[in-house]
């Protein structure tokens, strides 16, 4: 099974768009698996809210700090997915 990911929206007539490239590669009745997830408004304002919490925090702080502080967030998140630079 080939696994596609985008983001669209849901429009008046009630039609997803998909991506030219996706409809290309379908044949005419083809059977799809589609899986609708929608985005919760409520979910994305506490992300927003946390970002905007953070940046307040490191609003006062030396630029060569926050510059330590975006190193380590960097090393960290590649050493999880194991791009590790030696």
């Amino acid at each position: 099974m080939i696994v596609y990911e985008y983001k669209t929206n849901y429009n008046k007539e009630g039609k997803i768009d998909i991506p030219s490239y996706i409809a290309k590669g379908l044949k005419e009745n083809q059977k799809i698996k589609l899986i609708i997830m929608i985005e919760d408004e409520t979910e994305k304002k506490k992300k927003i809210n946390a970002v905007d919490q953070l940046s307040s925090l490191l609003s006062d702080t030396e630029k060569k700090k926050i510059e330590k502080f975006d190193s380590i967030i960097e090393q960290r998140v590649n050493f999880k997915r194991e791009n590790i630079d030696l």
